[in-house]
This record gives C-alpha cells, structure tokens and sequence, in this order.
C-alpha cells in the first residue's frame, strides 16, 4: 500500500510541476506578444495578390489571407483563431481595411488576440503569395 501511495504521490508532483511550467511558459510568450510593438507594412512595395501568414505565441494561433489591390488593403480573412482562453478580436480585421493601417487599437479585452492577427498580417505580407 505505502508503495501504490508514493508512486501516487509521484505522479501528482510531477503533474502539478508540469502544470506549473505551462503555466509560467504560457504567461512568459502572451507577456513578449502583449509588448511586442507592430510596425506598419509599406503597401506602395506590395504586389497585388493574395497573401497568407500566420502568427502563433502559446497558446494563441492565427492564419490570415490578405488581398492587396492597387497598393491597398482590399479583405483580410481570419481562417483560423485559437485564443486560448482569451478573447476573439474578429473585428480587428474591418478596422484595419477601414483605417489601411496596422497601426491601430487592440480590441478592448482581447490585446493578445488583436496582437497575434495583426503580427499574422505581418507575416503574410513579408512572406509572399500564396
């Protein structure tokens, strides 16, 4: 009985240790992501054509398509967002194409979020076609 119980026991310490380092690691990458400062992308020194990028920071995931036109912003589709247990900023996407900029506000409460699609964007636009 006293063996069942430390090996019991054993796996319960290295269940919370494990927990414990997702937890930090987690919190270390959305803390990198949250202060990472977005520069805008010269439009005039992209093509026209459809772009795809993508941006991840544990546990966020993003992939974007981009349509550039005549040196502009003409769509960008969210194809696929897992925000953790954070907040959707689906409409990031509109206030881009409105403002054709990257240069703009995070989404009240989903910060890590707005920051991953517009690093997303980034990607798929230095990157190249798809």
């Amino acid at each position: 009985m006293k063996k069942a119980l430390k090996i019991i026991l054993g796996f319960v310490i290295i269940i919370t240790l494990g927990g414990i380092l997702a937890y930090n690691i987690m919190n270390a990458n959305l803390n990198r992501l949250a202060k990472r400062t977005i520069n805008d992308v010269d439009l005039t020194r992209i093509s026209d054509g459809r772009y795809q990028g993508s941006y991840g920071s544990f546990p966020i995931r993003v992939e974007v398509t981009v349509t550039i036109a005549d040196h502009a912003y003409r769509s960008i589709t969210i194809d696929k967002h897992v925000t953790g247990q954070g907040q959707a900023a689906e409409g990031l996407p509109e206030i881009i194409l409105e403002k054709q900029s990257l240069e703009v506000d995070s989404i009240s409460g989903a910060t890590y979020s707005s920051k991953a699609i517009l690093m997303a964007i980034v990607d798929a636009l230095e990157s190249g076609k798809e």
